[in-house]
Order: C-alpha cells, then sequence, then structure tokens
C-alpha cells in the first residue's frame, strides 16, 4: 500500500426494482428503512480514516506501561505489532521486569499512581541492569522535590528571590504550544534518532496540536538532549527529549506529546517511539560493532 491518509466508508444500498416502483438508494448515514423496525440514525458516516506509513519495530518488542488515565499510546503501541503488558501496583512491587525491552511510564503517572513513587527504586535498578524507561511528561509539583530520575533533573526550578517591594514572578510553562515549530536535532547520528528509523526533520510535519510540555529546563551534563525546538519568538527548549546511560541501561524523559499524535496518526512520532523502545536493541548492536573479530 502506499503511504498516505485514506478514507474507508461503508454504505447500505438497495437497488432498483421496477415492479415495486423502489428507486436505487444509498444509505450513508442511517440504516435501510425495514417494515417492522424504525429507521436507526446515528450522526456521523460510517467511515473511518486509514494511516499508511513506514515504520520499523524490532522483532519480538516487549513492552511493560504504566498508565494513569486512559490514554492512546498502549493501544497505539499493539497496533504496531508491539507487546504491551499494563502494569499495577503488584506487578511494580514484585514482577520480574527483566523480561521487558523496555518500561513506559505513562503521562502524569507519578502524580496519579502513589505505588510508583515507592517502586522508583525498583525501575531505577531494571535500567542499571539493561533495561530501557521511558517516562513521558510529568507535572512539575509531583516531580522536582522527588529525585525520580537517577540524576539531577528539574521541570520548573526555583526562582530567585524577589526583590522588596517587586511583584511576584511566574515561570512559563516549559512547553511548545507551535506545533508547527521549527526542530533541530542536535545530535542528528545518536542511536536514538537513527535505529531502526532514521529520525529527519520530516517527521516533526504534522503534528497537531502542540510540540510537548513540562520539559526539562535544567539538567545534569550527564544527560544528552536530541531536540531543540521553541515557540515564536522563545528561546530554545532542549529538555523534550533527554536521556542518559545508566548503569548497563538507558534512562529517556520526554515532553513530546505522543499522546496526542497517536490518534492522529503523525508517522513521524510513532517511528521516534519505536527508536526510544529498541534502545537496548541499539546498545545491543554498537556492542557487537566493538568486539573485535578474531
Amino acid at each position: 500500500m502506499a503511504k498516505g491518509r485514506f478514507k474507508i466508508s461503508g454504505y447500505a444500498e438497495r437497488l432498483a426494482d421496477r415492479a415495486r416502483g423502489d428507486k436505487a438508494e444509498k444509505f450513508t448515514t442511517s440504516l435501510e428503512p425495514l417494515p417492522t423496525l424504525p429507521t436507526q440514525l446515528w450522526s456521523e458516516p460510517a467511515q473511518c480514516v486509514l494511516h499508511a506509513f513506514d515504520v520499523l519495530v524490532p522483532a519480538n518488542l516487549r513492552v511493560g506501561y504504566v498508565t494513569a488515565e486512559s490514554e492512546p499510546v498502549p493501544e497505539a503501541l499493539e497496533r504496531l505489532g508491539i507487546r504491551v503488558e499494563m502494569l499495577n501496583a503488584a506487578a511494580l512491587a514484585f514482577q520480574d521486569l527483566s523480561s521487558f525491552h523496555a518500561i513506559v511510564i505513562g503521562v502524569r503517572a507519578y502524580e496519579l499512581r502513589p505505588e510508583l513513587s515507592g517502586a522508583n527504586q525498583r525501575l531505577l535498578d531494571y535500567v542499571s541492569k539493561g533495561g530501557t524507561l521511558v517516562v513521558q511528561y510529568q507535572r512539575e509539583f509531583a516531580w522536582d522535590k522527588f529525585h525520580y530520575a537517577p540524576y539531577p533533573a528539574l521541570i520548573s526550578p526555583p526562582l530567585p528571590p524577589a526583590k522588596e517591594g517587586a511583584g511576584q514572578v511566574n515561570r512559563p510553562l516549559p512547553r511548545i504550544t507551535d506545533e508547527n515549530s521549527s526542530v533541530k536535532l542536535l545530535k542528528p547520528n545518536d542511536p536514538l534518532l537513527t535505529h531502526p528509523n532514521k529520525i529527519t526533520p520530516d517527521d516533526f510535519r504534522g503534528w497537531v496540536q502542540e510540540r510537548g510540555l513540562y520539559f526539562w529546563t535544567e539538567f545534569d551534563p550527564q544527560y544528552t538532549p536530541l531536540l531543540a525546538m521553541n515557540d515564536p519568538g522563545e528561546p530554545d527548549l532542549t529538555g523534550g527529549l533527554v536521556y542518559t546511560p545508566y548503569g548497563k541501561g538507558t534512562y529517556i524523559y520526554t515532553g513530546l506529546a505522543f499522546f496526542r499524535q497517536f490518534p492522529e496518526g503523525v508517522p513521524g512520532a510513532y517511528r521516534l517511539f519505536v527508536n526510544l523502545l529498541s534502545a537496548s536493541e541499539s546498545r545491543s548492536a554498537r556492542s557487537a560493532a566493538k568486539r573485535p573479530r578474531r
């Protein structure tokens, strides 16, 4: 199938019947009337949108997912053939996490899943033993003072004390509201931007509503930022996709609004998220390439 956005429609058709005097009709928003039942109506035509695009997905990719709200990301990943297991409180506390290639923390999960805080050290241990942890956006009051990441990272650092008599200064939310804002690839050859899908500026076309929100604004030098972007007239923000090696694994934080892009079938969002989930495979490939041949 060619790449693109396609619309699939369904309808009921009644053929003409000269003997009964019936004309040919097509029914797109209601069922054909039956003599024993009233006509059933609905407000939208029977149609759906199909998105076709190229995305490489490693075979047998297995992901654990910690969600706090009804969000579209797990279902979107399953449509790519990725095995997704939702992790409840018992799984976070006791399950062997080593079977997952990656674990994803859903938006606002540290705020809305109280057991997640107590399981955070287990998640960091999972990373240090070779796992990949992808943390999606969290709000600053549920993040900044708790030190969940392996190294210091803040969404909204404390403001300096106001001068006497000065009004209170409010810090703007670190987000990119312009969905068409330019995106710079800071490390275009980094494995997270090349494996298994080569990410280019084209992958940020067609995004909807916003680029992302609750970006990190201060983070330890051990983290590597991969993208820079800004709203018109504003300075670049580089905390929208940040990662660090931790032990044998990879810790990733992203404020990019994948949860808005997936329902709209944005190809670049799918391709980039698969790369994040494939970090352990990227590490294995790099290690194999570095081994001396005999």
